[in-house]
């Protein structure tokens, strides 16, 4: 109907005005950019001389980008920033979940990645950091366990993924966090 072509025609007038304002803006100026890197609306580049610039919308604090230096790489994804230093050292801006911002305080890392709500970092002697949920790998990491009964001390539960695994597997879970609202999950 002519009524419905007339909404159409208005919705998307405002989808687009809307989505202008938050489309990754500003970015033409940018010079010497030696890698982009995208998240929903939004845009990272590293320059030529370590550091990062970012444009489009803010609303984790994933552009707070513009003190970062000597930054050899850069990742994205979702509300979430990571740069890599040439020292080794990871810088974070951007959504605190999962205390992402405890990555800030890896050394050694030659490498990160960000996959769903996990940061994965390797050191340069092959090691692995980790923050983020665990539910996805709970079952790996039950698989590998060198028991299959008793009882298992989960010493940083974090948001319990891997402690509620263990018990619908029939293990007996001490829970431990710093958080307590980590404890109350645990308790539950």
């Amino acid at each position: 109907s002519r009524e419905a072509s007339e909404k159409t025609k208005k919705f998307r007038k405002k989808r687009k005005k809307l989505l202008t304002k938050f489309v990754e803006c500003d970015i033409e100026k940018w010079t010497n950019i030696e890698k982009i890197a995208t998240g929903p609306f939004y845009t990272v580049g590293l320059r030529e001389d370590g550091t990062v610039i970012a444009a489009g919308l803010n609303s984790c604090g994933q552009c707070n980008t513009n003190d970062w230096k000597d930054v050899k790489d850069i990742y994205v994804r979702g509300n979430i920033t990571v740069g890599l230093r040439y020292d080794g050292k990871v810088l974070v801006a951007g959504r605190n979940s999962y205390r992402f911002e405890d990555a800030k305080k890896w050394n050694d890392i030659k490498d990160v990645k960000i996959v769903n709500e996990r940061i994965i970092g390797i050191t340069n002697e092959g090691k692995v950091n980790y923050i983020g949920n665990k539910e996805k790998l709970a079952e790996w990491i039950i698989e590998k366990l060198p028991v299959k009964k008793g009882t298992i001390l989960d010493l940083f539960c974090g948001g319990c993924s891997v402690s509620y695994a263990l018990k619908k597997h029939g293990f007996s879970v001490i829970s431990n966090d710093v958080l307590y609202s980590n404890y109350v999950i645990a308790k539950a």
